[in-house]
């Protein structure tokens, strides 16, 4: 799957030329909510993940590079106002597999997201992106 989930949804809103988003590079702190492990209702859980500089100067190319190496192809982004919508799909095996994430910037130190990761049953994820501090 993806690495970390966070550099997944920050790197797509960080300032892109074709895009209005701009995200501080530092350490950030996610809150995930997910049913990815079954049950009625999803567990919740929170992370801490370091944006480098670089990461924040070029996070399309980064975004690519980890549905890549996931292998995800058809990568497809598209914007309206502050939410930017990122899809691609892939073949595990037999079984297809189709993610989208909408992320929506709230400010350049918090933004949340939805991921879908859709194949024999749908895993949906929530997240909660805050800037915390500028060393990681």
């Amino acid at each position: 799957m993806l690495r970390k989930s966070l550099i997944a949804t920050l790197l797509v809103t960080a300032s892109l030329p074709a895009w209005a988003f701009e995200l501080k590079p530092g350490l950030w702190e996610q809150t995930i909510e997910s049913n990815a492990l079954g049950g009625e209702t999803p567990q919740e859980m929170t992370e801490q993940q370091c944006i480098t500089e670089e990461e924040a100067k070029d996070p399309e190319a980064a975004f690519r590079s980890d549905f890549n190496e996931a292998g995800f192809t058809d990568i497809e982004f598209t914007q309206s106002g502050n939410t930017v919508h990122a899809s691609a799909s892939n073949s595990y095996g037999d079984q297809d597999v189709e993610i989208n994430i909408t992320i929506t910037q709230h400010s350049e130190e918090h933004t949340t997201s939805k991921t879908e990761l859709i194949s024999s049953e749908t895993i949906t994820t929530t997240q909660e992106n805050r800037w915390i501090a500028e060393d990681c």
